[in-house]
């Protein structure tokens, strides 16, 4: 930590300057420090150059952010609106799950939040329209139309509390699975006794791309999926900065039909994504990878047990129920859970290792 001399050269100058003035008894109650001392001086001076320099620091944090959000294409006013055709288009596109959220906030040159703040809720019955033109983020001129849908149900509430709250993590920078260390069971699996050899690899719940950057550079052709955009863009800035490639994609692991992710693949790593899932996608998170999977394919799974921290987000329910080797057994037809290895945290947690059957 450096702190600046002007802030130093004032906490002097207070000292000084009390030591030289009159006696004045002054105890401030709530932290005890006698002023009427020299050590109760010195003290009260420290504490002025901390103030000065916390208020220093949040401004410099704060010029750091904003030089940050520049960086990445913000440019501060208001946030910008789909507007009503545009609207009705992306809730149309949604509810036929032609495309991801990604995808449509792409086709308009948006943010994908702008986009996903309007798919929330009710959605919005699709009326006819006339036929309007666009232009994609490319520059390209697009001629777009509207017809007549249905309109749909509310979004499952759980699915959005599940991206609320992984949002919350990355906005406030700690994710408490995205440590920034490759784990000891991964690196045992590619280079261990038995390692399996470099092959195709697609890694569910990437966050920040730690994982992903240490697959590639052993070997593997990697391609990774979160459901966060903020750790996608941090992974494909990781794997840059590594000069490693990674097929890094945003979206939904239980829908992997909607990215491009063909398969087949060798090796599936999960660290703490599955047990994050809601129930009722579970099936389709199962589903998604044995359609991709390989013969004798693995599937490298860490996850919590049943409610190892109680449920901080009631509404996610999932997140109380963890995983077990049972649930494993039952959702993974056609896969053999080959190890059940606890894990080393506090709370309850496990490595699962399964392989598809040749």
């Amino acid at each position: 930590m450096v702190v600046r001399g002007s802030a130093w050269r004032a906490a002097i100058l207070h000292v000084t300057k009390a030591e030289a003035s009159a006696p004045v008894a002054a105890t401030p109650t709530t932290l005890g420090i006698d002023t009427d001392a020299m050590e109760g001086r010195a003290v009260f001076g420290m504490l002025s150059v901390l103030s000065e320099l916390q208020r220093e620091l949040t401004a410099a944090n704060t010029m750091d952010d904003l030089a940050s959000a520049r960086a990445r294409g913000r440019v501060g006013g208001s946030r910008p609106k789909l507007t009503a055709d545009q609207a009705a288009l992306a809730q149309q596109l949604d509810d036929t799950r032609d495309k991801t959220v990604q995808q449509i906030a792409d086709l308009f040159g948006l943010p994908h939040s702008t986009v996903y703040g309007h798919l929330k809720g009710e959605t919005v019955p699709c009326q006819p329209k006339k036929p309007w033109k666009g232009r994609s983020r490319d520059g390209a001129e697009v001629l777009f139309v509207v017809v007549d849908v249905p309109a749909s149900t509310q979004r499952d509430p759980e699915e959005e509390s599940v991206h609320r709250a992984l949002e919350g993590y990355y906005r406030t920078g700690k994710p408490p699975w995205d440590t920034g260390v490759t784990p000891p069971e991964l690196v045992d699996l590619v280079e261990g006794h038995g390692a399996l050899p470099p092959g195709r690899v697609l890694e569910l719940g990437c966050g920040t791309g730690t994982n992903a950057t240490y697959l590639a550079r052993h070997g593997w052709e990697v391609a990774a999926v979160d459901l966060i955009d903020r750790a996608v863009d941090q992974a494909r800035k990781k794997a840059a900065a590594a000069g490693v490639a990674v097929r890094l994609l945003h979206g939904d692991a239980t829908r992997l039909d909607e990215l491009d992710v063909p398969g087949p693949f060798d090796l599936f790593f999960d660290l703490s994504c599955y047990c994050g899932v809601p129930l009722h996608r579970r099936d389709a998170y199962a589903a998604g990878l044995t359609h991709r999977a390989a013969p004798g394919a693995r599937l490298l799974m860490f996850g919590y047990g049943p409610e190892p921290l109680g449920n901080p987000i009631p509404e996610v329910t999932s997140w109380a129920a963890g995983v077990t080797a049972d649930e494993l057994r039952a959702r993974f037809p056609g896969w053999e859970l080959l190890d059940v290895t606890p894990g080393t945290n506090s709370v309850p947690t496990f490595w699962f290792t399964l392989r598809r059957d040749a």
